[in-house]
């Protein structure tokens, strides 16, 4: 009888839980602690859209909006990290034929891949577009700190996700 309200209120716990988590490093950054936008602050964006096209069934227009979005937060052209996202979930798709994702150590293996695509390409762009050269090693401590990230975050999402999930029925 109550099945219903009681998923919809679970998933928008869990919403809530995954918009918190992207939320605060932009309200540390705002407070003057960090710098995401520096190299050294993983992407938290890669981390959660991977985590979700591996756990769960993500359309394109969602990472297409989601792709929109980060466009305007990161500066970028328009329709360029909905490219990279849908590009590299039709791949990520396609290797799941082979391996096992929900497999922890494949899922990380497969992880490194995926995110020094993803940055690999944002970085080429991003150096075209402002005719600007890298300083240094930065571009590898981004990779680095994106990849030694994964997993905590996929612990803090995972674990809140898979309790919700059992008692949303």
């Amino acid at each position: 009888m109550y099945k219903l309200p009681n998923k919809l209120l679970l998933l928008l716990i869990l919403g809530t839980y995954i918009f918190l988590i992207c939320l605060v490093p932009l309200k540390l950054y705002k407070l003057g602690l960090i710098d995401i936008f520096g190299q050294i602050f993983p992407a938290l964006d890669v981390v959660i859209i991977y985590y979700f096209s591996t756990y769960t069934n993500v359309r394109y227009w969602m990472l297409f909006i989601i792709g929109i979005i980060l466009d305007h937060v990161y500066q970028l052209p328009v329709g360029l990290n909905s490219f990279i996202f849908i590009t590299s979930n039709i791949l990520l798709n396609y290797i799941s034929r082979w391996f096992i994702l929900k497999d922890e150590i494949t899922n990380v293996l497969i992880f490194y891949a995926y995110s020094g695509v993803i940055i690999g390409f944002r970085y080429i762009i991003f150096l075209t577009k402002n005719n600007y050269g890298l300083e240094g090693f930065s571009i590898y401590f981004y990779y680095l700190t994106t990849i030694f990230s994964y997993p905590i975050l996929r612990f803090l999402i995972h674990k809140p996700l898979t309790a919700l999930t059992r008692y949303a029925g």
